[in-house]
């Protein structure tokens, strides 16, 4: 996931924002209207303050119907302590065992610059599951990220490396969407080392993942792929059909 914190530094956060007892589950609905205050890049954020104490553990989410969602919660001294927009779908969740008691600040941001929106902020405290779980969630988006970094520079077989290790604990916390990812970025890089059939094996598993979660635009991604897939293998027949319905699905879902 992409580090926003760069961003926040050229901004003033220490405002006028609510604050909550960390202990004391909270539920905050609230709106990214366009009158709060920009993140560098555009992105329109409120912010939240609660107390907490050193080993408390405290679960937060940030839910919308209407925009991406991104999560950022500062330490005592303002700086990131971690930051999350992968949730379920759109949502952003994060649990953290809090290092130090202090005033600590949650900002209520998107994941696109300048989006609006609607949304319900919660926290609570947090389970050991929980915490543990995130820390594993973690992880495998780290290892997620870094297998792309490495297939953008053309280290394919150490991107391999890395979308496996992400897709055994997406497997392992039952995280379709992560897998569904994994499995299509491992097809790209058996694609780029001239391994077309494992290339196919592996979008077609995705392809499959995603049709059961209802991803109809990453289902629309596998078909183009498994397209191009068959075109390498030189069976441009097939590679026309999945195009085709790749086009279709993009065509009906308003994807341009």
């Amino acid at each position: 996931m992409a580090n926003r914190w760069g961003w926040l530094l050229a901004v003033g956060l220490w405002g006028l924002p609510s604050v909550a007892v960390a202990v004391e589950p909270r539920t905050i609905e609230g709106t990214l209207d366009g009158t709060e205050a920009k993140l560098d890049d555009g992105s329109f954020y409120d912010s939240y303050e609660f107390e907490g104490k050193a080993g408390e553990s405290v679960a937060i989410a940030l839910d919308s119907s209407e925009f991406d969602t991104y999560l950022v919660l500062l330490d005592p001294a303002g700086k990131s302590l971690v930051q999350q927009d992968d949730g379920e779908g759109a949502n952003a969740r994060l649990a953290v065992t809090l290092p130090e008691a202090g005033r600590y600040q949650v900002l209520a941001t998107s994941y696109q610059p300048g989006t609006k929106g609607a949304y319900q902020l919660r926290w609570q405290p947090a389970t050991a599951a929980e915490v543990t779980r995130f820390q594993q969630k973690s992880e495998a988006d780290r290892l997620f990220q870094q297998g792309n970094q490495q297939y953008r520079t053309s280290q394919f077989r150490e991107a391999i490396q890395s979308w496996e290790a992400a897709l055994q604990i997406y497997r392992t916390l039952r995280d379709r969407q992560g897998e569904a990812a994994s499995l299509g970025n491992l097809g790209l890089a058996y694609r780029s080392l001239g391994q077309y059939q494992q290339a196919i094996d592996f979008q077609e598993q995705s392809l499959a993942i995603k049709r059961e979660i209802g991803n109809r635009q990453g289902e629309a991604a596998s078909l183009g792929n498994l397209g191009n897939a068959y075109d390498s293998l030189g069976q441009y027949q097939r590679a026309i059909n999945y195009h085709e319905q790749s086009l279709a699905l993009q065509r009906e879902i308003g994807d341009r």
